[in-house]
């Protein structure tokens, strides 16, 4: 995977870059979902489902927001600032807070691992499942970690490449071949192999890492303050985020089963693939947005977000006709007989992201411009919203209440941000196929 530093051009390659591994990515995680409900039965899948969402989440909270501030910490290193320590001090600082706050996160999680275990639905999990979480968790945690810190040092590219499309693949590769030579692994076993392609990808990050920190000026001691001042705030941020966004597939599988969760997530995942026009997009418009934004150029940002709304419209709209007209023999053909219940689901799933198409990119527009506070509000608040409702619908249907719960969540989001970009940016982010001609400013 090529990288780039060059401003520009660069910038737009290396976003493109990202934008194609995270693409990648949820189709390698489709693919994961499909050979797992081959290999494990249905209870024994939502059970691992709600375990690997417990570890990722607990990742983001082990990286204890410098997934945010990596990028600004570095910046100012290379600038002179942070007491003109340079990038090394900062890079063993943020080595050391995220050690210290994995610590305190794999000790909590070990000392209560039997609760843990019965949220995911295990029952009379022994210490060899949490010794095999545990390592999990600290693989995942490094792995992103180090991929943050290659970001953050301009190397987008291989941050693309090791934040999560490598264990992704690395995965798939190994469920696939236990599928092939037909394998009838338990739990236990499959966490095994997660546990295994966390650790390869990790290390195999630790490789282009040496190689950018051998090029940089030796220098003693270890920045951990400003890192400190600069993560903690964030900290929260990150969490909350993440939870909410995995809240929906806990509810599921704790106001009603690990089958239900099962079902839901393999609803969501396949409903996911509607949103992937619209996250390649984003990920090659921001800097394009964030310049055109900071040249005072509405005109053409209004021209381009419009464009380029019709066009991710266009091709949602073909993945959307697709997976309706597939129906429940769709989620047959990919998960599995057990799984055509999950259809209703689905449906209302895709019904969040049929919106979330057609509002093109207002929370980009904010957060590449000067409304990033307003876009965590935003995202906090039809979060929540979100939740509410998947709490008080679960009890009475924990597949489909979720999902109405989950696609309100995205359909919210999506509104509030469109209203914000119209009424306080003065920008329509929803499709146009009339691309708006420049005005030349009045002298």
């Amino acid at each position: 995977m090529a990288d780039a530093k060059a401003p520009g051009g660069g910038v737009l390659r290396a976003s493109g870059l990202v934008g194609a591994a995270r693409v990648a990515t949820m189709f390698l995680g489709l693919v994961i979902n499909m050979a797992l409900a081959r290999l494990l039965p249905l209870d024994t899948l939502g059970s691992f489902f709600l375990l690997a969402s417990l570890v990722q989440v607990a990742a983001l909270l082990a990286m204890a927001g410098t997934t945010h501030s990596a990028v600004p910490l570095v910046a100012q290193a290379l600038g002179g600032g942070l007491d003109a320590g340079g990038v090394r001090p900062v890079l063993r600082g943020m080595g050391v807070y995220i050690g210290i706050v994995l610590l305190a996160v794999s000790v909590i999680g070990l000392a209560q691992f039997d609760r843990v275990a019965a949220f995911a639905g295990v029952d009379g999990a022994g210490l060899l499942l949490a010794v095999l979480v545990l390592l999990w968790l600290g693989a995942r945690t490094c792995g992103q970690a180090i991929a943050h810190g290659l970001r953050a040092m301009g190397r987008v590219g291989l941050f693309g490449l090791f934040e999560t499309f490598l264990y992704n693949l690395l995965l798939a590769m190994a469920l696939l071949g236990l599928l092939v030579l037909g394998g009838s692994p338990g739990l236990i076993a499959v966490t095994e192999l997660a546990a295994g392609a966390a650790v390869l990808a990790g290390l195999a990050a630790l490789v282009p890492m040496r190689r950018e920190t051998a090029t940089l000026p030796e220098r003693p001691g270890v920045s951990l303050a400003p890192v400190v001042r600069m993560s903690l705030p964030l900290w929260l941020l990150v969490a909350a985020n993440a939870a909410l966004v995995e809240a929906h597939l806990w509810i599921s599988g704790l106001m009603g089963s690990p089958e239900s969760a099962a079902l839901f997530g393999a609803a969501l995942r396949v409903a996911r693939l509607v949103a992937l026009p619209l996250l390649a997009v984003n990920l090659a418009l921001g800097p394009v947005v964030a310049r055109l934004w900071r040249q005072g150029d509405l005109a053409g940002l209004q021209a381009l977000l419009g464009r380029s709304a019709a066009a991710v419209l266009a091709v949602s709209i073909l993945l959307l006709a697709a997976l309706v007209l597939g129906g429940p023999g769709l989620l047959i053909l990919l998960f599995g007989e057990a799984f055509g219940p999950a259809w209703p689901a689905l449906l209302i799933l895709l019904a969040g992201q049929a919106l979330n198409a057609a509002t093109g990119s207002p929370l980009l527009v904010m957060t590449a411009t000067e409304a990033q506070r307003p876009a965590m509000v935003v995202a906090l608040v039809s979060g929540a919203v979100g939740l509410a409702l998947s709490l008080s619908l679960a009890a009475q249907d924990p597949l489909r209440g979720v999902a109405f719960g989950a696609a309100v969540a995205v359909a919210l989001q999506n509104l509030l941000a469109l209203g914000y970009c119209r009424w306080w940016l003065g920008l329509r982010t929803q499709p146009t196929l009339v691309a708006l001609r420049r005005q030349e400013a009045s002298p």
